[in-house]
């Protein structure tokens, strides 16, 4: 090998070599500050700002905006929250407490909304963001919600009860066209798929049972409405073959 040549070879591998050694130093120094940086922020308390509500109620001052969000106007909105309030809303005192001060306590009208949003298919990161809270205060308020709505609201629908059934097939024989010409229907039925993942063993032993005709694992939920499209009746979510079956 020439001189000439020998000379470009060990630049060339020098440069290699240096390239190599900068590029490392420079991961280096991305884990350090990595670390450093998770060490600042660990234990670190989050300050959210919560959802003011009266001024939420301020942007949806149409009775139509306020619909399509929540599918309330705001009198309905406000009498339920009245209702369920003792129910679900916590001693102001220790909400603000237990947040460390940091943040407002939370209120009937905001976890309604939250519930409610949720409930109409909201991605949880948005919701969370948007009241101001933690995405495990979330879904411990939709389950204080659910258990009150459920006791102050029970669904009725009852086939021993004549006076009931009467009144419901009221209901749809004044929507026919027909004036009243298709009698008997006491309640309008529909299924909803849930998506779910593939059960394990630990869950059940016939995984196969949970999955529906359009090949997606699922539970089945089945809900009847009146005339008024007020839920009567709600059947819990179960298999595929457990509501098929009746």
């Amino acid at each position: 090998m020439s001189p000439v040549r020998s000379t470009r070879w060990w630049q060339r591998r020098q440069r290699a070599a240096d390239q190599r050694a900068a590029a490392a130093a420079v991961a280096a120094a991305l884990i350090i500050h990595s670390q450093l940086r998770r060490k600042r922020n660990k234990g670190r308390v989050v300050r959210r700002r919560r959802l003011n509500w009266e001024l939420r109620r301020g942007e949806l001052k149409s009775r139509r905006a306020f619909v399509q969000r929540y599918r309330f106007d705001q009198q309905t909105f406000q009498d339920v929250c009245d209702t369920i309030r003792d129910d679900i809303e916590p001693d102001p005192v220790r909400s603000k407490a237990a947040s460390g001060n940091l943040s407002e306590p939370l209120t009937a009208e905001l976890m309604l909304s939250a519930t409610l949003r949720f409930c109409a298919g909201g991605a949880y990161q948005d919701i969370i963001d948007i009241h101001g809270i933690a995405e495990s205060t979330l879904y411990d308020m939709l389950m204080k919600v659910w258990r009150a709505m459920r006791k102050h609201y029970p669904l009725q629908f009852d086939l021993e009860d004549d006076e009931m059934l009467e009144e419901l097939e009221r209901g749809f024989a004044g929507l026919s066209r027909t004036q009243g010409a298709v009698r008997g229907v006491v309640g309008a039925l529909d299924g909803l798929a849930i998506r779910i993942n593939c059960p394990t063993r630990r869950d059940t032993a016939k995984a196969a049972s949970f999955k529906n005709r359009k090949g997606f694992f699922s539970m089945n939920c089945q809900a009847i409405c009146d005339a008024k499209l007020r839920f009567r009746c709600v059947v819990q979510p179960g298999t595929v073959l457990m509501v098929a079956g009746g």
